[in-house]
């Protein structure tokens, strides 16, 4: 995935040091067999990279994945800070696949949907791209002190408005295939009860707890639309057959006061 979006390395370092922690919980491991599962995680992921860092540093004397986009991206994101809470507020509604936006112009005032868009000068996405971009590189100074200037005065500058602006954002990427991730997040809930109660609920946490925390990295530093999140595809398919299988299972079973052929009901030979 990191080959495809490089956001997606960081995802590879959370993995190992998500895997470092719950190991060390376990201490009747040994500690250096607990102590090599981060590291093995980390070298697999380097294997899977390597030849594309290496094509970079032979062409370009840098073997980072890709380079040019921090600042750019996250002017992006941080254009999005300026909103007010009533426009977060209407940016739930207008947000949610599909039908959202049209429901959100047709049942609030305009001065609270008009910057929630693309296309037009006025909105976030086109303020990050041109006026906010522009003025915060030149309050940076130069090119390479922009991430930093972006971090240092809008991110950390006002840290509980960006946390906030993220939710919502996330709420924004949420919906890869958009119906499919709304019928799959009606079902999340039954679904985990379910797997809870027979107790598989840790697969479930493994495949949808890295896909949370890319939904989660990519509203907090950039603007999140679905497609930076294809891969919850895979998890919303899953609940979706789960709980149609489950509900598919429950159909089929008979009813707990049918008695079946051939079972006395009474006397001292019955049972169920």
């Amino acid at each position: 995935a990191a080959l495809a979006r490089p956001s997606y390395v960081y995802l590879l370092y959370a993995v190992a040091a998500t895997l470092l922690l719950l190991v060390a919980l376990r201490p009747r491991t040994g500690l250096p067999f607990r102590l090599l599962h981060g590291p093995v995680v980390l070298a697999a992921g380097l294997a899977v990279l390597a030849p594309w860092m290496v094509r970079n540093w032979i062409q370009f004397g840098d073997s980072a994945l890709t380079a040019g986009y921090g600042a750019f991206t996250l002017a992006q994101r941080l254009a999005y800070n300026a909103m007010t809470w009533p426009e977060w507020a209407a940016a739930w509604l207008f947000w949610f696949p599909d039908v959202g936006d049209d429901l959100a112009r047709a049942l609030l005032p305009p001065a609270l949907t008009g910057r929630l868009g693309w296309h037009a000068p006025e909105t976030f996405y086109q303020t990050g791209l041109g006026a906010f971009m522009t003025e915060t590189r030149a309050a940076a100074g130069s090119a390479e002190q922009h991430l930093g200037y972006l971090i240092r005065t809008h991110l950390l500058g006002d840290p509980v408005k960006h946390v906030a602006v993220t939710l919502v954002l996330a709420w924004r990427g949420l919906f890869a295939g958009k119906w499919l991730g709304v019928v799959a997040l009606l079902l999340a809930w039954p679904v985990v009860a379910e797997m809870w109660r027979r107790q598989r609920l840790a697969p479930l946490l493994a495949l949808g707890l890295p896909l949370a925390f890319m939904v989660a990295l990519h509203a907090f530093v950039s603007v999140s639309i679905p497609r930076y999140n294809t891969p919850l595809i895979a998890l919303f398919c899953f609940v979706i057959a789960f709980a149609a299988a489950s509900l598919w299972q429950r159909l089929r079973e008979p009813s707990s006061g049918t008695v079946r052929p051939g079972t006395a009901t009474g006397g001292s030979g019955g049972h169920s």
